[in-house]
């Protein structure tokens, strides 16, 4: 039956779930696209976090024009911060593309011979 094997390799397979890139420890692209994942989901939580903050804010105001003021500018700043991180994410692949700095990204470090690289 589908529900008996519930594990990420029984309802993905395993060569999809262990071949992902961000599963990629190996080379500087993986551990980028790891960190950038990462620090996205950061900034994703902290946005729900002040958004319900500013909410509460604002149901608890009891109908006071500053509290309900805070709360829209707090809601505000949200806003205005994922613009700005979207623009920036833009302009970074503008410059990537611009300087043709792209092979970087999937660069695998050469090891000199008698080194050993802790990856």
């Amino acid at each position: 039956m589908f529900f008996d094997n519930q594990t990420g390799c029984g309802l993905l397979g395993c060569t999809q779930f262990l071949n992902s890139p961000f599963w990629n420890f190996t080379s500087i692209g993986g551990l980028l696209r790891i960190g950038m994942a990462s620090i996205f989901a950061i900034i994703i939580i902290y946005g729900i976090v002040i958004v319900v903050k500013a909410v509460l804010k604002i149901v608890r105001s009891e109908g006071d024009p500053t509290k309900i003021q805070e709360g829209y500018s707090m809601v505000k700043g949200v806003f205005i911060g994922i613009v700005l991180i979207f623009v920036g994410l833009i302009g970074l692949v503008v410059v990537i593309a611009f300087f043709g700095a792209g092979g970087i990204i999937n660069t695998t470090p050469i090891v000199p011979p008698g080194v050993t690289i802790p990856l």
